[in-house]
């Protein structure tokens, strides 16, 4: 199987990115709380996703690769390999989901880094959107795949 120093690796490599690209995208005008809290924040979704691909995708993927020769297996082994990502899935989700920000001791530094990096993707949507905009006002030829604009309020 995979060595303890390669989970812990993809772990360290996954928090250290998640940190790095929090400080790099996400400015102060973003940040409603706590300068710290945010990164804390960051420092805990990048641990937490870490420890996912670490210590859950990494020997989830060992154990199907060693089991691509599934002649000795019976079928409800292979089954259940078929379907043990079922709960990887289930798991990744509710992480994205936010499941982490109920707890008490790291939810208000989870929520706050959601919070600012929520607030990035807008602003950026926003420039997008004024770049497209600007474009159309600008007599621009329609691109080859283009949205019909939606009419009424949005959702």
């Amino acid at each position: 199987m995979i060595g303890l120093g390669v989970e812990l690796a993809a772990l360290v490599v996954v928090t250290a990115f998640v940190i790095i690209a929090a400080e790099l995208r996400l400015k102060p005008e973003y940040v409603q709380d706590s300068v710290k809290l945010v990164r804390v924040g960051a420092a805990i979704h990048g641990l937490s996703l870490g420890l996912f691909i670490g210590f859950v995708l990494l020997p989830l993927r060992a154990i199907a690769a060693a089991a691509a020769d599934t002649q000795g297996l019976t079928d409800f082994e292979r089954t259940a390999l078929a379907f043990s990502f079922a709960p990887c899935l289930i798991l990744f989700i509710l992480l994205r989901r936010g499941a982490l920000s109920r707890f008490a001791l790291i939810g208000r530094p989870l929520r706050a880094y959601r919070r600012a990096s929520l607030r990035q993707q807008i602003a950026a949507s926003q420039d997008t959107l004024a770049r497209l905009t600007a474009l159309d006002k600008a007599g621009e030829p329609a691109p080859l795949f283009s949205v019909p604009e939606r009419q009424g309020t949005p959702l």
